[in-house]
Order: C-alpha cells, then sequence, then structure tokens
C-alpha cells in the first residue's frame, strides 16, 4: 500500500526552528495539512476521508484510514506541534509532535484536483544528522565475508543517532559474530556478543515452533476453531467461532492488529504499552470482537492474534509462555542469555530512538507471544540453526514448521515464519521485530545452510533488517 503508512513507535521530540511554507504550491498543501491535523485531533474521519483523491481511497478504505489514525495512532493524544520542514517534488514533510510524546514526519501530496494522493506518516528522520568519524568494531577484515558484512553494517552504522549493532552468522558449518558500536552510550559500554537486544516480532516464531510440536504431539489441530481452547464465556461469541488456530499463526484470522480496546484500559503507561493488557483484558476484549475481516479472507499482520495463540498454547500445555520458552528453547539450546521473562538480564542493552536517546523497555502479559523475548546474537543464532534443522525432515522436504499455510504474494506465511514466493528459489524464511528502542532480524536458508541474525538497539527502519539484506546479497553472489 503505497499511499498510506501508520506505524507504532514512539518516538520523542526534539525543537528545531520552524520553518513556513512560501511557494504557492508549498501553500497549497499546507491547507490541506492543516486540515488533516484539525480532523484528526477532532477524530473526524468522515471529514479527513474528503480531503483523498479517488486513487487514494481505491486503495484505503475508510474503515483502513480508522484503524490507522484511530485505533493506532489516536491513544497517543492529539498532535500539539505540526512543523513544515521541506517541499521535494511535490511532496511535503511535517515534522509531528503528539501529546504523549511521539514524533513522526507526515508527508502529503496533492493531486492536479487538490486532493491528497499520498498521506504517510513515518518514523521522523533528520536529514541533516551528522556522520560518525569513529566507529568502534570488532570485525578483522581477514575475509570477503568479513568485508561484506563491514560495509553492510557501515551502511547503517555511520549514522550518528545510531549506537549498537551486534550480528552472528552461520555458513559453512561455522559461526561468525561481528559487533559494532556501543549497547549503553553513557556508559561506553561496546557491543558484543553477549549483549542482550529486545527482539520484538522475532518471538512470533517461538511460538509458531511451539504450535509445530503441540500439533506433531497431537494436542492440537491447525483447522481447530479457537473457540475450543477458549473459557466458555469467551467462546460464546459467535463472531470468533469461525477463526481457526492456523489463521492465528499466519495472520488471516481477521483480527485487527492489536485489541481494540488496549490503549484504553487503565493502567496503560506509553512508555511500556502492553504491560497492563492482562488475560482478563484479553478475554474481555474477545467477548466483544467482531473481525474487521472474514477469517481466511485477508492477511492482516496482527500481535493480537498471537497473544491468543500464546495464551492458547499456554492452556493447552498447562504452563506460561515463560517457561515453554525456557523449556523448548533456552534450556536444550542453552541459551543462557535470552528470557522471556519480565526482567533485565546482565548485558542488556539500552534502547535509542532516532535521535539517539534512551527509551523504555517493555514488558509483557497476556500479549507475551507478540514480542516479549530478549536475547543476543549468540543465543539467537543457535535458535535459528535448530529452527533451519527442524525446518526439513531427513529426506530435505519442508516439514509442518516451513510448510506454507498463507499464499498471496507478498505476503507467504509458514507458522509464523514469512517466506519468499514459492518461484523464487532457494526457500527462505525470515522475521524482524522492533519495540521502541531495538530492530532484530533472522533470514534462514535451509537449503544453502545459512542463517544471518542481525541486533540493533535503536528503534528505526530498516536497521537490522536491512543490515540482514545487505549481508544475504554475499550468499547469491
Amino acid at each position: 500500500m503505497k499511499n498510506i503508512l501508520l506505524l507504532f513507535f514512539c518516538l520523542p521530540f526534539f525543537a528545531t526552528a520552524q520553518k513556513k511554507p512560501t511557494t504557492p504550491q508549498e501553500k497549497a498543501v499546507d491547507e490541506k495539512a492543516q486540515l488533516v491535523k484539525n480532523y484528526f485531533n477532532k477524530k473526524d474521519i468522515d471529514s479527513l476521508y474528503t480531503l483523498l483523491a479517488p486513487s487514494f481511497k481505491k486503495q484505503v478504505s475508510k474503515e483502513v484510514l480508522k484503524n490507522g489514525m484511530v485505533d493506532q495512532l489516536g491513544p497517543y493524544g492529539i498532535i500539539v506541534n505540526f512543523d513544515f520542514v521541506n517541499q521535494k517534488n511535490g511532496i511535503s514533510k511535517y515534522k509531528t509532535l503528539f501529546s504523549a510524546g511521539i514524533t513522526l514526519q507526515t508527508i502529503i501530496q496533492l493531486d492536479e484536483e487538490g486532493l491528497i494522493n499520498i498521506l504517510a506518516m513515518q518514523p521522523y528522520k533528520d536529514e541533516d544528522a551528522p556522520k560518525r568519524k569513529i566507529l568502534y568494531n570488532d570485525n578483522e577484515l581477514k575475509t570477503a565475508f568479513d568485508s561484506a558484512v563491514d560495509k553492510a553494517a557501515r551502511s547503517y552504522m555511520m549514522d550518528t543517532a545510531t549506537k549498537g549493532l551486534s550480528i552472528g552468522v552461520y555458513y559453512n558449518n561455522q559461526q561468525y559474530f561481528y559487533n559494532y558500536g556501543e549497547a549503553n552510550k553513557a556508559d561506553d559500554l561496546k557491543a558484543s556478543t553477549e549483549t542482550v537486544y529486545e527482539i520484538g516480532s522475532i518471538t512470533k516464531t517461538f511460538a509458531g515452533n511451539l504450535l509445530a510440536k503441540a500439533v506433531k504431539q497431537r494436542l492440537i489441530q491447525l483447522n481447530d476453531p479457537i473457540t475450543k481452547y477458549l473459557p466458555d464465556s469467551v467462546a460464546a461469541n459467535p463472531a470468533l467461532q469461525k477463526i481457526t488456530i492456523g489463521q492465528l499463526a499466519n495472520h488471516s484470522s481477521g483480527l485487527p492488529r492489536l485489541p481494540f480496546d488496549i490503549f484504553l484500559a487503565p493502567g496503560l503507561d506509553p512508555k511500556d504499552p502492553y504491560f497492563h493488557y492482562d488475560e482478563k483484558l484479553l478475554f474481555n476484549s474477545l467477548k466483544q470482537i467482531k473481525p474487521i475481516k472474514e477469517p481466511g479472507e485477508q492477511y492482516e499482520y496482527s500481535n493480537y492474534a498471537f497473544g491468543i495463540l500464546g495464551t492458547i498454547l499456554s492452556r493447552v500445555y498447562k504452563k506460561p509462555f515463560t517457561d515453554l520458552v525456557k523449556q523448548n528453547f533456552i534450556i536444550p539450546l542453552q541459551m543462557i542469555h535470552t528470557t522471556a521473562e519480565n526482567k533485565v538480564l546482565p548485558g542488556q542493552a539500552i534502547g535509542y530512538n532516532d535521535m539517539g536517546e534512551p527509551t523504555a523497555y517493555w514488558n509483557f502479559t497476556s500479549m507475551a507471544t507478540a514480542g516479549s523475548i530478549k536475547s543476543n546474537a549468540a543465543d539467537l543464532l543457535n535458535y535459528g540453526i535448530q529452527s533451519m534443522k527442524d525446518m526439513t525432515d531427513k529426506k530435505g522436504n519442508p516439514t509442518l514448521l516451513a510448510t506454507t499455510t498463507w499464499d498471496s504474494n507478498p505476503n507467504i506465511v509458514t507458522l509464523a515464519w514469512h517466506r519468499n514466493p514459492a518461484d523464487q528459489q532457494p526457500a527462505i524464511y525470515q522475521h524482524g521485530g522492533g519495540t521502541y528502542g531495538f530492530r532484530s532480524q533472522i533470514t534462514i536458508c535451509p537449503a544453502q545452510k545459512w542463517v544471518v541474525v542481525c541486533l540493533a538497539n535503536q528503534g528505526v527502519d530498516p536497521g537490522a533488517s536491512g543490515v540482514a539484506a545487505a549481508i544475504e546479497n554475499f550468499f547469491n553472489r
């Protein structure tokens, strides 16, 4: 979807000298931009929708616009500063500060009729940010691969707002580790292979792996209705009875990205947005929810769905998700620097926003499966290697973990893992993750037997995913 991008980030504001639109074209866009701000603050989606060009409306329904403007961004308050930055090729950029302290950049372009054909809210980027002159790293640059990794890492790390980066790679039956920058800028603590990062949504792949094991153990089936595993008071909601376990795991359940009440429930801390949302609130939301789409109809990336999946897995195994992670991954793979618990591990990095300022850690209760795990490059690489082994049987055929359960290009999903289209070989499985102060990426190629892990303690895209993609190019030469 090219016209609108509404992302869930918390990026603190910093003051700059305010510019004003001066040219006729800038002023024309500004007139519409100020209406966007006003309608957003009033939550007047009907009026906002009238500003959009027909080409935009073909791609973005009023319901999708409401989901982005109200459900995702609305809970962070009103827009309190809306500062014009510049206009390039008819596209105006506004630095957008919300009352909760979030700073995004709003991008707006008009068509020939003066209607909005581009409206995007993205992480704010300071195009004039200074570049690093000195960059700590432990890359010995002895091989061509070392040099390829260094080039990928430096392309990301040269911005002075970036802080630390840890990389783990498995190929040729060997493990390689590289570290750049700082885990903690204030204490001048350098990034290392032991540095612990929040890995965010990579946690979902742990749930996918657990689900594959549960199916193999005949404890659960992918086509089971989710109501089979929920309390009777929740299962009574007829809107849930068509949703299957498999649809939770491949983002086709019809459920929205987040619970409709997660930012309205008592106890919300915008700096730690999931901790207050306990099982009682989760079940209460499920009693009332009406999916925005029919189950199995469309891909809709959903933290909500994975929170439910984790809750169901815990009920099936009669153990909390934290214990399931420990029993199935941490202990057998000796992942001693990994946890799904709400605690800070020794050597845990500080997370930073795009301005290089520290952010709060995230904690989880009922939504733990969506993003609770913290890990380091060594542990996560071991996890990736084991997952790679679990993706094929003795004959090299894909197992359930690597079998596509949703196929609608570009969204092709197995059990939590996303893969490339079937006509692109070899098969590559991947997942990224992000919290306010961290970005992560894990990519696996069973046929060529390589795994790439990238962890960064700055919550800005493309970050770790961009570094990983550049490294993967080495294998495709």
